[in-house]
């Protein structure tokens, strides 16, 4: 009776006697393919998929069974060209279902790390590796850290970034901004160059600062200007040289020393004529007994040199 009854149930359920119902182990032995951007997946070809050969209870290669080929990996979540995508491991334990019992509709239902090595997990801890030395992780408090042994490449069209505190630390550091750069800070900002620092503008570079401004180095200082140089102080300069200080102009220049309408060199120059005709009138004089012939030239003289000297006091 029990042997009618279980070749009854057998033939109207066929996956009872393959038991094609159960779930199986089974193990990765390749990567049958790998999709590009777009394709499609579906029975045909289903792009993301590995070839799978299915274990027994001991855990050996059952040989009742042929190699299944092109199971598709699951995922946590998907949509079109979306989800979180990532190939198990050659050697990778999987386990293996039947859908509806068939046994022409295989897959994969979940992915075990079973025999494995596993990285360094605390208890709330998650992370994402993809080798020991490249991951992202997030403690037991909810800090995030990201880690690689090779390069990082972010790309977004608006990227923002919000902290109370920034540290970076780096080698060698290469900026590029192909319009515009603005950077406002609320307090003070310092910045050290152990070698050489060098700003460059392609334009007009303008520095101001509505408290003081001061400028200082140990060693040379040298300004060269292409054209014209202008400085304009509402209160006193003041230029202490130790040694020599030399201000000079090419042969053929121009020097105006002085205030908006007297160049002290000019009274100078017009001084100098005056003490020429001075000594020139006195050595043609004669004497009467009114007094020198050219007196009147005298005079005139003196009170030349009276007016310079009022013009050269106004500078004092």
């Amino acid at each position: 009776m029990v042997d009618a009854i279980k070749r009854i149930v057998l033939s109207l359920f066929p996956e009872l006697a393959g038991k094609y119902h159960l779930p199986r182990y089974g193990r990765v032995i390749a990567i049958s393919d790998t999709p590009k951007q777009g394709d499609l997946c579906d029975d045909f070809r289903p792009h993301y998929a590995v070839d799978v050969e299915v274990l027994n209870a001991q855990g050996k290669p059952d040989k009742k069974l042929p190699i299944l080929h092109s199971l598709i990996v699951p995922m946590a979540s998907a949509g079109q060209e979306q989800g979180f995508y990532g190939l198990p491991e050659v050697g990778t334990q999987v386990v293996v279902g039947f859908a509806y019992g068939l046994p022409h509709k295989p897959f994969i239902q979940q992915v075990l790390p079973h025999g494995l090595s596993l990285p360094n997990l605390e208890q709330k801890e998650q992370r994402w590796q993809q080798h020991p030395l490249s991951y992202q992780r997030c403690d037991q408090s909810g800090a995030w850290e990201r880690s690689t042994d090779t390069s990082i490449q972010d790309e977004c069209q608006h990227y923002q970034l919000e902290t109370l505190h920034q540290e970076t630390y780096t080698q060698t550091k290469q900026t590029t901004v192909a319009e515009h750069s603005t950077e406002t800070i609320g307090g003070s900002k310092t910045l050290e160059a152990m070698g050489t620092l060098k700003l460059h503008s392609g334009g007009t570079a303008e520095l101001a600062a509505i408290d003081s401004l001061k400028v200082a180095t140990g060693n040379d200082s040298h300004t060269v200007v292409g054209r014209d140089m202008q400085e304009h102080i509402n209160g006193i300069k003041h230029s202490l040289s130790k040694l020599k200080q030399i201000i000079q102009v090419k042969d053929g220049g121009k020097v105006w020393l002085g205030n908006e309408s007297d160049n002290v060199l000019q009274l100078l120059s017009e001084f100098m004529g005056v003490v020429e005709q001075a000594f020139l009138d006195l050595s043609t004089h004669d004497h009467t007994p009114a007094g020198p012939t050219n007196k009147a030239s005298l005079i005139k003289q003196a009170g030349t040199t009276k007016q310079q000297q009022s013009r050269l006091d106004a500078m004092l």
